[in-house]
């Protein structure tokens, strides 16, 4: 049975924890300083007293070079883990997931593709319409074309000889207005 990637992590942290309690021991790097003793101060400040003790030095050498090793590693493997780096703040390094973004993209071009596709089909319908009312367009021109002008019991539209239009006169009366409702 293959470990499980928390049963690595774990095994990681306690052996980076083992080797700094060893290197602070055996004085190895970062922990081989000797800094100057707080006697040789006259007044000595806060940050005199702790750092001259060597393994206060030690430690502090031990985070800065820690926390630059952790942006130097962790930037590669955000960008091939398909995740980006947003900000640092008290809770680590937050990052923004490309999976989320990629899936989020390929719901919008689905979105995008079925309203074109919809598009395209009111486009085909309009133009199936519009071809419709051409040919009924052309059927009536040539209806009106063929029947006889001197027939005239079918007046056109326009050509007069109504008895509704008998009494109308082309300005309306004083008092009136063009639609014919009433008095100004």
């Amino acid at each position: 049975m293959a470990p499980t990637r928390r049963i690595v992590q774990r095994v990681a942290a306690l052996t980076a924890c083992a080797l700094t309690v060893v290197a602070a021991i055996a004085s190895w790097w970062p922990f081989d300083t000797s800094p100057r003793s707080i006697d040789s101060f006259a007044r000595p400040t806060v940050w005199q007293y702790l750092f001259a003790d060597r393994l206060a030095v030690g430690f502090a050498r031990l985070a800065v070079v820690g926390f630059a090793l952790y942006v130097v590693a962790s930037v590669p493997a955000l960008v091939v883990a398909g995740r980006w780096a947003k900000g640092f703040g008290t809770t680590g390094l937050t990052t923004d997931d490309a999976v989320e973004a990629t899936k989020t993209l390929q719901e919008l071009t689905r979105q995008t593709d079925e309203l074109t596709a919809k598009l395209d089909e009111a486009t085909a319908a309009a133009e199936q319409a519009r071809g419709e009312r051409d040919r009924a367009l052309e059927l009536l021109s040539s209806f009106v074309e063929t029947e006889s002008p001197e027939s005239p019991e079918t007046p056109m539209i326009g050509e007069g000889g109504r008895d509704d239009d008998a009494g109308r006169a082309e300005e309306p009366p004083d008092g009136a207005d063009a639609r014919g409702e009433g008095d100004r």
